[in-house]
């Protein structure tokens, strides 16, 4: 029997970047095999040994035949200290790694309400605080692209707004990078799920309720708002140069709707509920 064979490619980050529809896109092409889950995490264990990557292989793909790709989207990589190490070591420098990048604002949020919607914060968060400094951090690419970039000569940035212009064009771009030719899929919308918009002078939920029994319903003033998104500024400038990318729409605030709106643009048309953002 063959030995279990490694992945060639990776999908490292970022959160709430559109990881989710692109793995999803790519494990359905004949020629890629997709660990399953999604997300292994195993590049960011504290130490790595000679057993426990041999375990990784059979575990994850040790079911792959004869695609030509391998690949897991692990997206804690990519502002993982230790993961790049580990990967470059046991994977090879000609490792094929993609990122997906979105407004650091936006992500923000969007990282947040994931968790909120699952209980784990509980909508009282000041905006300043430990927490959204933690959700802050992994909304900064430039040092980390920087750091990537460099040690992998494969590597392919993509962009969350044009997974919401046109999926099967964000797809056919990561199809491309693999030199595979890209199935068709529908440009169905993104489901958005929970989302924030304007109260008047503050961000809080579209729905106005909480998403669990004994949340509260995040409230923050648009002056606290505004501040945090110019504490992007700087990085969205370097990024813009390491991806030779217009990212000048980064330096605004994401475009929040209005509380009182009905938002029936959504609500009449169809949502992939594969697909998070």
């Amino acid at each position: 029997m063959d030995s279990p064979r490694s992945p060639n490619f990776l999908i490292v980050g970022v959160t709430k970047g559109g990881t989710t529809f692109l793995a999803k896109a790519l494990s359905e092409h004949p020629d890629v095999f997709f660990s399953k889950p999604k997300e292994p995490f195993f590049f960011n264990a504290p130490k790595m040994t000679a057993g426990a990557f041999a375990r990784y292989q059979k575990d994850f793909f040790g079911g792959a035949t004869t695609q030509r790709w391998l690949g897991e989207g692990s997206t804690n990589y990519f502002h993982h200290n230790k993961a790049i190490g580990f990967i470059e070591r046991h994977l090879g420098p000609e490792t094929r790694i993609m990122v997906c990048l979105r407004h650091p604002v936006d992500r923000l949020f969007s990282h947040y309400l994931h968790d909120y919607k699952r209980g784990r914060v509980t909508g009282s968060e000041p905006l300043g605080g430990d927490k959204f400094e933690a959700y802050s951090s992994r909304s900064l690419y430039a040092k980390r692209l920087k750091v990537w970039q460099s040690r992998f000569p494969h590597m392919e940035v993509l962009f969350f707004d044009d997974l919401l212009a046109s999926a099967s064009r964000f797809y056919g771009q990561a199809a491309h990078f693999l030199e595979i030719s890209p199935q068709a899929i529908e440009d169905t919308p993104v489901n958005e799920g929970l989302r924030m918009a304007w109260d008047g002078e503050y961000l809080t939920l579209r729905s106005g309720k909480p998403s669990v029994e004994g949340q509260a319903v995040p409230r923050f003033e648009r002056s606290q708002v505004e501040a945090l998104g110019l504490q992007f500024d700087k990085d969205v400038k370097r990024t813009q140069d390491l991806t030779d990318r217009d990212l000048s729409a980064w330096r605004d605030l994401p475009n929040f709707e209005l509380v009182e709106q009905k938002f029936a643009a959504f609500q009449d048309r169809p949502v992939r509920s594969d697909v998070e953002d």
